[in-house]
C-alpha cells in the first residue's frame, strides 16, 4: 500500500467508510458494534452508508461538543 493512500480517503473523505461498512457484517460477532471516528461534515454520510448496509449508527460527540464518532449496530 502506497503510505499516502493512509492520508486521504477520496475525494468526500469517505471511501475508507465505503471499503469498511460493507464487511461489517462478516467481521463482527452477533451483538457487536463498531466505533469509526469520523470528520468534521461527514456525521450524515457515514450514517446513510450504515444504515444502507443495516445498521443503526448513534453520533457521539467530543468533549467540545463536536460530532467525533458514530457507534455501528
Amino acid at each position: 500500500m502506497n503510505p499516502l493512500a493512509a492520508l486521504f480517503a477520496g475525494p468526500e473523505g469517505l471511501d475508507d467508510y465505503r471499503a469498511l461498512i460493507p464487511q461489517l457484517g462478516k467481521l463482527l460477532a452477533p451483538g457487536g458494534i463498531a466505533i469509526f471516528e469520523i470528520g468534521a461534515g461527514q456525521a450524515e454520510a457515514v450514517s446513510a452508508l450504515a444504515e444502507s448496509h443495516g445498521f443503526s449508527a448513534e453520533l457521539r460527540r467530543d468533549l467540545a461538543n463536536r460530532p467525533r464518532a458514530l457507534v455501528l449496530r
